[in-house]
């Protein structure tokens, strides 16, 4: 019966614990919770998985930007290459439009000279085939002069006072010679550039032996019989 009371204290005191513990074990689940649900904010909160995602998206991204702006940079660069050969070339052509216009220049000038000459030469070739025809001219009337003085001296009335046949011929050559040499000289001046001026020298040319022959034949009593 004495250790009854005990036994009840005991009861109490364990009840008193069992509730303790309860208490305790229920603020622990309660804790366990809070820092549960503490944990799954932390969590949801904690994106460093999301932002290594976008660093290595953004690191992938600048590599591709760097790619694409080092091919740009060729590209100028072959442009930049492509412009300086275009403007060499266009500096290569205008030197050669230059020269051709420098060319084409001194040509019209040298063709406006060479007209200018061939028009001075073409004038004193008139004027020498002017001189030339007077001086055939006034030779083929002193031929006909001397052939009639020449008749005239044959007649009867000058027989006393007429000179020898040889020296009468040597007269009339000596004369025709000066008379036929002016006019060689005259014709040597003649240009021998073109050939215009060649077939003139050969069409006075062609003239003169006639007139040569037609002298001659007067000079020549044995042709005048």
């Amino acid at each position: 019966l004495d250790s009854l009371p005990d036994l009840q204290e005991q009861a109490v005191w364990l009840k008193v614990e069992l509730c303790r513990l309860l208490e305790e074990k229920r603020s622990a689940v309660l804790r366990a919770e809070e820092l549960e649900i503490a944990l799954m904010e932390m969590v949801k909160e904690d994106n460093r998985l999301e932002l290594s995602a976008k660093i290595e998206e953004l690191e992938r991204e600048v590599s591709e930007l760097k790619q694409v702006l080092s091919d740009k940079k060729e590209q100028e660069s072959a442009m930049l290459q492509v412009l300086m050969k275009v403007e060499q070339d266009q500096k290569l052509t205008e030197d050669a439009r230059v020269s051709a216009e420098q060319d084409a220049a001194a040509q019209r000038y040298a063709v406006q000279v060479l007209q200018e000459k061939n028009e001075k030469l073409v004038t004193e070739l008139a004027q020498m085939e002017k001189r030339v025809v007077t001086a055939e001219t006034t030779l083929e009337a002193t031929l006909q002069y001397e052939s009639g003085q020449n008749k005239a001296l044959s007649s009867p009335r000058f027989a006393r006072t007429q000179v020898s046949p040889q020296e009468t011929l040597k007269k009339k050559t000596g004369f025709l010679s000066f008379g036929l040499g002016w006019r060689d000289r005259n014709k040597a001046k003649q240009p021998e550039e073109s050939n215009g001026d060649s077939n003139s020298n050969a069409t006075s040319e062609a003239k003169s032996p006639s007139k040569e022959t037609k002298s001659e034949d007067l000079l020549n009593p044995e042709t005048r019989r």
